[in-house]
């Protein structure tokens, strides 16, 4: 059986799998610091965490879904997706990428062959048709005919994750490059550095930024990222912490209706909100969580060959 890209489509808003399945020059090159601080009295939890228990069962609620399968080429990998579900694909060729992008229903679009040093991983698209992405241990950016590098200030490490999009210069442009973090603004890369005295002598392998839609950080400007070492962060303008509750992370999503999601020891973990700091750990009789997707205030959760959705705390299996 051939691998496909699947698509599910309710009325609200449109699922791309893809994501739950697996998802311009500067100024001066020298990255000037910013401080990480540590928390203040304004912390992420300012009381005790509680986490409460409940289960998932084989009688929980189903949805009903369209779901639209199309066939991937061989050796073909989705490596972004757009809120609308438009996906892009690629596969290492002689010289370099191809690339695609694909409507589900629609006939894919080849850009044919990019030019970069394979892998190309940690893609982000738009519905603009813009794709963003690491290739070659440089980031790069695809208008659908024009590739771009965005420079990066020699001397530091190879960019290996980002949010937002890299040739914007808004603030909200995020790189991890080693075990450091960078912010791009004003035409400059800003350096996260963390207290001497803190926990943590560096942030880890950065990995894994929970973005809600197209914006790097929450409403309340934190920034969520997670480590390979099952570290999540919470990063600020005045404060940086990681979240002990939820340390041993595998997987992370975010979205202002639901706060962070994170799986954890086979639990699915919510919440944590600037209104509701609890959290919610939810066990599924299927298995543990394998990955998790967030858009349009849904939650999207795949559970062995299982996929729910969560809305409004409630969690729903969907069948196609």
């Amino acid at each position: 059986m051939p691998s496909c890209y699947a698509l599910a489509v309710r009325p609200e808003h449109v699922l791309p799998l893809a994501l739950v399945a697996l998802a311009g020059c500067v100024e001066d090159d020298t990255p000037r610091g910013r401080e990480a601080r540590p928390p203040t009295e304004d912390v992420f939890f300012e009381e005790p965490v509680s986490i409460f228990p409940r289960s998932v069962g084989t009688d929980a609620p189903t949805l009903a879904g369209r779901v639209t399968c199309s066939a991937l080429e061989a050796d073909e990998r989705v490596v972004a997706v757009t809120a609308a579900g438009e996906a892009w694909l690629a596969r290492e060729v002689s010289g370099g990428v191809r690339v695609r992008a694909l409507v589900p229903g629609e006939t894919a679009v080849d850009h044919g062959r990019l030019g970069v040093t394979p892998p190309l991983e940690g893609g982000r698209a738009w519905e603009d048709g813009t794709l963003a992405f690491t290739a070659g241990g440089r980031l790069w950016r695809f208008d659908g005919a024009l590739l771009e590098p965005i420079r990066w200030p020699e001397g530091l490490p190879a960019p290996r994750g980002f949010c937002g999009d890299p040739g914007e210069d808004g603030g909200d442009v995020f790189v991890a490059a080693g075990e450091r973090l960078f912010q791009r603004e004003e035409g400059q890369w800003l350096e996260w550095v963390l207290p001497e005295d803190g926990r943590f002598p560096s942030f880890g392998s950065l990995e894994g930024f929970a973005a809600p839609e197209d914006a790097c950080r929450s409403q309340d400007e934190s920034l969520f990222v997670g480590s390979t070492e099952g570290l999540v962060w919470s990063i600020a303008r005045w404060r940086t912490e990681t979240l002990e509750d939820l340390e041993g992370a595998t997987a992370l999503a975010h979205d202002p209706a639901f706060g962070i999601a994170v799986v954890v020891e086979g639990e699915l973990l919510t919440g944590g909100t600037l209104v509701a700091p609890d959290f919610t750990a939810t066990r599924f009789a299927a298995g543990a969580p394998e990955a998790l997707a967030a858009a349009d205030r849904t939650l999207w959760v795949r559970v062995g060959d299982e996929l729910y959705r969560g809305r409004d705390g409630e969690l729903a299996r969907v069948e196609g």
